[in-house]
């Protein structure tokens, strides 16, 4: 839902940019932004989506302030809170 919600929203922002565009080099380079803010878009979508299903994970599985290594000494997930 969120994610469509997303691209009606830069669809419309990039029809808007079109109308405004006047020739075939700012055509190009109002696409070329528009890709690079959808890919953006895209993994800071999935960036919180990993880190709430992390954290969701950790909760249930995890014992309060348990370490579990991922990478031995160098990456840990441990169960705190703030």
């Amino acid at each position: 839902m969120l994610l469509t919600l997303c691209k009606i929203a830069l669809a419309i922002i990039f029809s808007m940019c079109l109308i405004f565009a006047t020739t075939a080099g700012e055509v190009s380079r109002l696409l070329y932004i528009s890709i690079n803010s959808s890919i953006f878009s895209l993994v800071i979508f999935l960036s919180l989506i990993i880190d709430q299903i992390s954290k969701y994970l950790i909760e249930k599985n995890l014992v309060y302030g348990e370490s579990v290594p991922i990478i031995k000494n160098i990456f840990y997930f441990t169960y705190i809170r703030n």
